[in-house]
């Protein structure tokens, strides 16, 4: 897929195993991902499932961040909700912005998302 070459071009990594090692290590707060989410993010813009459903994942987990939060703060029920976005995965993706703020409106009507 796009999505593979382009992590290849990009880390000279041409194993499954070798991939695996790299994903362990990149939990590091050492490491430097080498700017692999706009790998992420030119594969899933050019039609690539495997990185979009990479990007799909993330929204939904920013949107259950977002959702506890809501909850916490007892603001499920405002009639005028507005949620800041802020972050360079949402900023920089299409993909996850509108299916963060899809699912945000879906759960809450009232939702109102601001971005600076």
């Amino acid at each position: 897929s796009i999505f593979i070459e382009r992590i290849r071009e990009k880390t000279g990594i041409i194993t499954r195993k070798k991939l695996m090692d790299y994903a362990v290590q990149m939990a590091s707060m050492e490491h430097n991902a080498l700017g692999l989410g706009t790998i992420v993010n030119e594969a899933a813009e050019a039609g690539d499932p495997y990185a979009r459903g990479i990007l799909m994942d993330a929204a939904k987990c920013l949107f259950e961040l977002t959702r506890e939060a809501i909850q916490k703060l007892g603001m499920d029920q405002a009639e005028d909700l507005p949620v800041g976005i802020w972050g360079s995965v949402v900023m920089c993706s299409r993909t996850v912005r509108e299916t963060l703020f899809c699912l945000l409106k879906t759960a809450y009507p009232a939702v109102r998302p601001c971005i600076p």
